[in-house]
């Protein structure tokens, strides 16, 4: 749904608002059900992405993610990296040397 939201302009997002409001209000019934294929006619369907698709997408937002921690300095090694050279050990008493 939040994607939608996302690829939606602002009238369209409130235009949806108030239909899930007034959805919202009425019984659950056949008459329910036909106002609901109603308005997603009216809308355009977000595409369902395959298994592959959110593997794909999965792994492209890890690289971005480790290539931000990377460029600001934060990444695991880095860090690991700078203790080392502060003489850190991993031992209690390598803090306070």
């Amino acid at each position: 749904m939040l994607k939608l939201v996302r690829a939606s302009s602002q009238d369209e997002c409130r235009e949806m608002g108030e239909i899930l409001l007034d959805l919202a209000k009425k019984p659950r019934d056949a008459m329910w059900q036909t106002s609901i294929d109603m308005v997603l006619a009216r809308f355009p369907a977000a595409p369902v992405p395959t298994i592959v698709q959110a593997i794909q997408e999965g792994r492209a937002r890890v690289q971005r993610e480790n290539d931000e921690l990377m460029r600001t300095g934060w990444h695991p090694i880095q860090m690991r990296e700078k203790l080392i050279e502060l003489g850190y050990t991993g031992t209690p008493d390598s803090a306070a040397a």
